[in-house]
C-alpha cells in the first residue's frame, strides 16, 4: 500500500508541477526572441519555473542552454569560475561574454536578462556559428 500511495503522490506532484516523472517537459515554440538558427541546429523549449528555458544543439556540435527572464539573473557577470569577460553594445543592446574555466561560454543580454550557456565548442567554426545565432537574439 505505501508504494501505491507514493506513486499517487508523485503523479499528483508532477501533474501540479508541470514536470513529468521522466524529466523536463517540452513546450512547443520556436527559438527565443528573434534568434535565427543556422542549418543543422535544433531547438527545444523546456518547462521552467519562473523563467523561459530551453536548449539549442547540433548533432556532434556545440550545445546551448538558455535561461531568460527577470529572475534569471546575469550569469556572465556572476560567474565564480571566470577566465575572462568582455562587454559590448551592438544596436543599443548591451551584452557580456564570459569564458569559464570549465570551457563554458556564457553570453548574457542585459535587457530582459537572457543567459546563454554554451558547451562543446570544438573549433573556430563552432564559435562563429554560435555567435551568429546568439547575437541574432
Amino acid at each position: 500500500m505505501p508504494s501505491r500511495s507514493l506513486a499517487l503522490l508523485l503523479g499528483l506532484m508532477c501533474f501540479l508541477g508541470g514536470v513529468p516523472v521522466g524529466g523536463a517537459q517540452r513546450i512547443a515554440g520556436g527559438p527565443p526572441g528573434s534568434m535565427r538558427l543556422l542549418e543543422g541546429y535544433r531547438h527545444e523549449r523546456l518547462m521552467g519555473i519562473d523563467t523561459m528555458v530551453g536548449r539549442i544543439w547540433k548533432a556532434d556540435g556545440p550545445e546551448v542552454h538558455y535561461d531568460i527572464g527577470t529572475l534569471a539573473g546575469n550569469h556572465a557577470r556572476q560567474s565564480d569560475m571566470r577566465q575572462w569577460s568582455k562587454q559590448q553594445t551592438i544596436g543599443g543592446r548591451t551584452f557580456t561574454l564570459t569564458m569559464r574555466s570549465d570551457d563554458t561560454l556564457i553570453l548574457t543580454f542585459d535587457q530582459g536578462t537572457a543567459n546563454f550557456f554554451v558547451r562543446g565548442i570544438r573549433n573556430q567554426e563552432d564559435l562563429a556559428e554560435i555567435l551568429l545565432m546568439l547575437l541574432s537574439y
